[in-house]
């Protein structure tokens, strides 16, 4: 057990008195308004929540429990390390690797490629029988429902107009989202309030940037700009 879990189960107890359960995830989750037939996308930092009997899968259950047949989960998959090396922070990478990486990074697979920093919950997710991922080679998103196919299909733009975040907002009479332990600079649905802001004002903002992809009709993978 890693110091980093002691440390949680501590903080948990302190608490809470007791571990996190589903019946009390179901209970808190429904007190934050999540009912059935939601479109509900979610980000999350499970260490930020407290020590759960079951960890990430218990999360997904209840939320899936919640939403019902009619409900939709979403959640970011999202691969930043399937860019432009040039562009990188935090850390960066010497000059001289770029094109190495450019040259050598896998392309994109919706069904291989593993999210990136987007939390154990999210790649848990992934990993979830009859979960649809989108097409995008950096920001994918990853859904299960009634409306997975119609809000992942069809991800041409990061997280502009032919995106899940539109897709989201389409479902306006339905669509959600949940944070849990995370705040609003996680929050990906403001960056399509941005793109529409930008928008209306007519604001050309242009960042163009690079990713491994696989053609599709040679099967081999290239760098796409």
């Amino acid at each position: 057990m890693s110091d980093k879990e002691r440390a949680l189960i501590a903080k948990t107890h302190e608490e809470f008195g007791t571990c996190l359960t589903a019946e009390r995830l179901k209970f808190d989750f429904q007190q934050l308004g999540i009912s059935p037939g939601m479109a509900l996308l979610v980000h999350c930092s499970l260490s930020k929540i407290g020590w759960i009997s079951g960890g990430p899968v218990t999360v997904i259950q209840v939320l899936l429990d919640l939403l019902g047949p009619d409900g939709t989960l979403i959640m970011p998959s999202h691969t930043a390390n399937n860019s432009d090396p040039k562009y990188w922070e935090n850390p960066s990478v010497p000059s001289e690797w770029f094109d190495i990486i450019r040259q050598s990074t896998p392309g994109y697979q919706s069904n291989i490629t593993p999210t990136f920093n987007m939390g154990t919950l999210a790649e848990t997710f992934r990993h979830w029988p009859g979960v649809l991922r989108s097409q995008h080679p950096q920001f994918s998103m990853i859904a299960i429902g009634k409306k997975a196919k119609f809000i992942i299909d069809k991800h041409y733009d990061s997280c502009g107009e032919q995106s899940p975040l539109a897709r989201l907002y389409d479902c306006s009479d339905s669509g959600y989202v949940l944070l849990l332990g995370v705040q609003h600079k996680n929050n990906t649905s403001l960056h399509l309030a941005e793109y529409r802001f930008q928008s209306n004002d007519n604001i050309e903002k242009v960042f163009i940037s690079g990713a491994s992809i696989l053609n599709s009709e040679t099967n081999a993978r290239e760098w796409s700009e």
